[in-house]
């Protein structure tokens, strides 16, 4: 809302209950599930960054893409499990 973001819609996920069903610990990883609700891949987006702070001149390798084309397409997702880099989620706030 602060931002007017209005194209895909978002999610806050303040219970956790989402960053817990993923297994997420960082805020850029992405995580595909199918309608069952099986976690099919978790990690990054592609590879962008080489490292924390160490962006690439040339994205080489397109993970997410990848993940969803297979998905689509019928076959086992090739990678289920990358590795991303950003921030570390934070503990969820108990009230």
């Amino acid at each position: 809302k602060d931002y007017k973001f209005t194209g895909i819609p978002a999610i806050l996920d303040s219970t956790h209950e989402l960053v817990e069903k993923a297994e997420a610990t960082i805020s850029s990883e992405v995580a595909v599930f199918a309608a069952n609700a099986d976690l099919k891949y978790r990690g990054r987006i592609d590879n962008f960054y080489a490292a924390l702070g160490k962006p690439r001149r040339v994205v080489t390798e397109h993970d997410l893409r990848v993940t969803l084309d297979a998905l689509i397409a019928g076959r086992a997702v090739p990678n289920p499990r990358t590795q991303a880099f950003g921030c570390f989620i934070p503990p969820k706030q108990e009230k």
